[in-house]
């Protein structure tokens, strides 16, 4: 996958063009808050938000898929070839995947993964394959924070690492919409998604992302920041969507990668 710089993006020349211009609008809005783990945590909104009002990736259409309490975002594509979503950390929730199911190309599949299979398994088994497995950056014992009877607890459980869970379990190379709550782990898994990281070094291609990055003490601070100058230095995902709760909500998508560009976003720019 370390190919993947050397592909044609697009021919599409305004969305390159539109690209370039989310990119540098993104990196200077946060330019003064690169060596502040504080700052990027504050200001990373605001700049999402500016960013896609202000520059013609607005031209991109967001759709709203409600859960219980929150909104996940979605761009469909004009193509009818399945898709495939995969869900990490199911929070007894399932409304977001349902109405994807519903208005999605018919045979799309659905993979998700959580430790609780007690209500999980049952809400999740109309929609796709679940798994009841915690999912992180290694296969190991160690602690998880998961919803048991209503309220968040850490319990020490099983993990499996992520490529594990893609490469074996859901053995899809493109992966069209990925929905990640899964309390903690998000931290690990999206330095894995850099350019030449994990996931193309096992040919796994994420289009879009619905993420919570969860409540930050001053290590995940400097963690996330050093998310965030990733992603500025490598212009590899645009993010659109920034709303905060006690956490971040993201949405983003893959700019880069000529199969996401081709069927999902450089058609806005025709």
């Amino acid at each position: 996958m370390g190919r993947i710089s050397f592909l044609p993006i697009t021919k599409n020349k305004k969305f390159l063009e539109a690209a370039e211009e989310w990119k540098i609008c993104f990196s200077d809005k946060l330019s003064k808050s690169r060596e502040e783990p504080k700052e990027m945590w504050y200001w990373v909104k605001r700049a999402t938000n500016q960013c896609r009002n202000q520059t013609d990736f607005s031209k991109i259409e967001l759709t709203g898929v409600k859960n219980k309490d929150e909104m996940k975002y979605h761009v469909y594509s004009s193509s009818k070839e399945p898709s495939v979503v995969v869900t990490l950390g199911i929070g007894l929730d399932v409304k977001a995947e349902i109405k994807l199911k519903e208005t999605l190309p018919e045979g799309s599949r659905f993979f998700a993964a959580d430790p609780i299979f007690k209500g999980n398994a049952e809400l999740y088994e109309p929609v796709g394959a679940y798994f009841p497995f915690a999912v992180g950056k290694e296969t190991d014992v160690s602690t998880a924070l998961v919803l048991k009877n209503g309220k968040y607890i850490n319990t020490v459980m099983p993990h499996i690492d992520i490529i594990t869970f893609f490469t074996k379990f859901v053995r899809e190379s493109v992966i069209d919409q990925f929905l990640m709550d899964n309390e903690g782990p998000e931290y690990d898994i999206l330095p894995m998604m850099a350019r030449g990281a994990e996931f193309d070094q096992n040919g796994i291609v994420v289009c879009q992302v619905n993420t919570e990055v969860h409540q930050a003490d001053d290590e995940r601070k400097k963690k996330f920041l050093s998310i965030m100058n990733t992603i500025i230095d490598e212009g590899r995902y645009a993010f659109m969507v920034s709303y905060a709760t006690v956490h971040h909500r993201f949405f983003f998508i893959n700019i880069e990668h000529p199969i996401c560009v081709e069927k999902y976003f450089a058609r806005f720019f025709e």
